[in-house]
């Protein structure tokens, strides 16, 4: 499955979504996505290949996946209302909290620095603009 969500996504989905590159730009946009649809694929077939024998916990682990899913999606919403800079410290908290993590100092950094260096990469390395 993953083999072909990676294979989809590289040849049809990331052309069809994405732009071409300005001229100020020294990455194309759509090569950080595709190198991950490549490397989907690659894991997909390795997984073919060389099957987990751990996959009897995988349907215990579904309702934390899916409340995992529910909350990415909630602050892709969010991002589409409020923009990414107030947006992605939500969203960063919240995933933060939900695995786990309490310690105050690396829930900060983790919710502050992260959003603030994403930002910074997309827009002044990458030339992108976030909503």
């Amino acid at each position: 499955m993953f083999v072909a969500l990676g294979l989809l996504l590289y040849f049809f989905i990331i052309p069809e979504q994405t732009d071409p590159a300005s001229s100020m730009s020294f990455l194309a946009p759509a090569t950080v996505p595709k190198f991950v649809a490549s490397v989907l694929a690659l894991m997909g077939a390795h997984l073919l290949w060389k099957p987990s024998s751990i996959n009897k916990t995988a349907w215990k682990n579904l309702p934390r996946a899916a409340l995992i899913l529910a909350i990415i999606l909630s602050g892709v919403m969010l991002m589409s209302w409020w923009g990414f800079i107030m947006a992605a410290p939500a969203l960063a908290l919240m995933l933060v909290w939900q695995m786990g993590e309490r310690r105050p100092l690396w829930v900060g950094l983790t919710v502050i620095l992260m959003p603030i260096l994403v930002w910074l990469l997309v827009v002044f390395v990458l030339d992108r603009v976030l909503p």
